[in-house]
């Protein structure tokens, strides 16, 4: 009998001791814990929105906790069971039942979309089901389309409405396969395309094929904004005073987004890429292959995940974002480590926190040397010779840079970001630190600036620029009417001021327009970025198309 007792305590101790290595043994992991527990401590004080962590190592939680309040209303706080919309963090479970969908043969992912839906348009090419997933369909995204066409995203929008947007779509951003570009229609689509091969409901089916066989207790898509959901967490987000407000979500669409779950049960996922419990492991690798665009450069994005590297070990992560939700999910294969992190603020931002605790819990890897820092030695150029480069810059896709100069420093804007220095490296070149790109300029042989390009993700990205234009006062009244787009189903009115272009819409607030150039338009909203009127061979205008972030040239007529 002591044998057997010695025999059990031995097992035990082999087992226990399994997940713990080297570098836990080199830092007990209670050292460890408390360095965990002050990054958040620091962020969270008072009654205040918060976060939820869970870290999963070889299989076994190492660390769950919560800071804050899931619900200022009623002082409640967060615990390590709170419910939490995850946002786009959803798309990678979308993306794994089409993965389940494929192993059982029941469709191929070179498929074309029109196989599965009818009502998915005829845009004269091929659009498949791997484009979806990767995002280079060139299909404009859902969010941008519904804003345009006057739903507010804190509305119930629901399956039904995204589905009937998309199912108007007569042009597309780009040729498919041609660039990456983010967007949640793909994943909606998706969904819809797992429902219709599976013959189940999409929430059945993720409930069935992954979230029970997971043991994802806490776990669903929520598809019905009315259904009660115990112990959840509401979004915040603080107003120009400071004041913490209700962050609206009500959303009743999925695929994209919505799923509700906790750290916990993420974690649970993750160790699923380490043991291919459901899936298959050899499969499930397969989640991690980056898409490839038709001129054959690789870019990050693969299932539902960006595969990158940190420290020398392959990283597979994916962050969220809506209303107050911020989420951020990654796992080293390798290393099997995984690292969740929710967040109910939107101001709180979860990707730059789990680095730091990468660091703690993850040393950099033997023989790996990291990327020497690009030395910036700045090139000095005098505030009259930056003079020429500030102004505004377009690009054919709609996207609007501004450059300025700001205490004798320039500084770049790009779509509506903040503005960032740039320093110059040369006379026509300069450095994005924040983003780590060069912005290289052309300057024709009289020192007058063309416009300025960068590489980013292999993806040449090119801006021309404009002269200052005023617009005559007398000019603007050709441009007011009601315009109306087919694709959209609504109508926009211009109104014109002594001095202003205004766009007017039963539903959106008015935006006021400044002009970049003759019948160009800079809007300041996420779904309108550039209005650009177009003309008759008479020079009688006939309508605008309008571009947002990912959403481009959507056309509207004069009627």
């Amino acid at each position: 009998m002591k044998k057997y007792i010695v025999c059990i305590i031995f097992f035990l101790i082999i087992f226990i001791g399994k997940g713990y290595s080297t570098e836990y043994k080199k830092a007990p992991f209670d050292t460890i814990s408390a360095k965990i527990d002050s990054i958040f401590s620091g962020l969270v004080s008072g009654e205040m929105p918060g976060y939820q962590i869970a870290i999963t190592k070889e299989g076994r939680l190492i660390y769950s906790r919560s800071f804050g309040f899931a619900n200022l209303d009623e002082g409640i706080s967060i615990t390590t069971k709170t419910i939490f919309h995850v946002a786009s963090v959803s798309k990678q479970f979308t993306a794994f039942a089409i993965w389940l969908l494929a192993k059982q043969g029941k469709l191929n992912l070179d498929d074309d979309v029109q196989k599965y839906l009818d009502y998915f348009p005829d845009f004269g090419k091929k659009i498949t089901i791997r484009q979806l997933i990767n995002h280079i369909s060139g299909l404009r995204d859902q969010w941008e389309l519904l804003m345009m066409s006057g739903v507010r995203l804190d509305d119930v929008i629901k399956q039904e409405h995204i589905i009937k947007i998309l199912s108007r779509q007569k042009e597309l951003n780009f040729e498919p396969g041609e660039e990456y570009l983010y967007c949640d229609s793909g994943y909606t689509l998706l969904a819809e395309i797992v429902s219709k091969v599976s013959g189940m409901d999409f929430c059945e089916f993720t409930n069935e094929n992954i979230f029970q066989p997971l043991g994802m207790n806490n776990s669903h898509f929520h598809i019905d904004q009315e259904e009660i959901v115990r112990n959840r967490a509401l979004s915040y987000y603080k107003d120009d005073s400071g004041k913490y407000k209700y962050s609206v979500l009500s959303y009743a669409n999925v695929g994209a987004t919505s799923l509700y779950t906790n750290a916990e049960d993420l974690c649970n996922w993750i160790n699923n890429f380490f043991t291919g419990v459901v899936g298959g492991k050899e499969e499930i690798k397969q989640m991690y292959e980056r898409g490839i665009l038709n001129n054959g450069d690789t870019i990050d994005y693969a299932s539902g995940v960006a595969v990158g590297s940190y420290k020398g070990y392959k990283l597979i992560q994916h962050s969220g974002a809506d209303a107050g939700f911020r989420t951020q999910v990654a796992w080293f294969p390798v290393k099997e480590i995984g690292i969740v992190i929710l967040g109910n603020q939107d101001n709180l931002i979860p990707y730059t926190i789990y680095y730091n605790i990468v660091d703690i819990l993850l040393p950099q890897k033997t023989g790996y040397t990291s990327a020497p820092k690009k030395e910036i030695k700045a090139y000095n150029l005098k505030t009259e010779e930056l003079n020429k480069f500030a102004g505004t810059y377009f690009e054919n896709a709609g996207r609007v840079a501004e450059i300025k100069i700001d205490n004798g420093s320039l500084m770049i804007q790009i779509n509506g970001s903040p503005f960032y220095n740039i320093i110059p490296l040369s006379e026509d070149k300069f450095f994005l630190k924040v983003a780590g790109l060069d912005i290289n300029f052309d300057v024709d042989k009289n020192g007058n600036v063309k416009g300025f390009n960068y590489v980013a993700g292999k993806v040449r990205n090119e801006f021309t620029k404009f002269e200052p234009y005023k617009i005559n006062p007398g000019e603007l009244n050709e441009f007011s009417g009601r315009y109306y787009s087919d694709e959209l189903s609504t109508f926009y009115d211009i109104d014109v001021s002594s001095e202003n272009i205004i766009v007017k819409h039963i539903r959106n607030s008015d935006l006021i327009l400044s002009v970049i150039a003759k019948d160009v338009f800079r809007g300041n909203a996420e779904w309108l970025s550039v209005l650009k009127f177009y003309r008759d061979s008479d020079g009688i205008i006939k309508g605008f198309r309008i571009t947002g972030n990912r959403a481009r040239n959507v056309k509207f007529e004069r009627q």
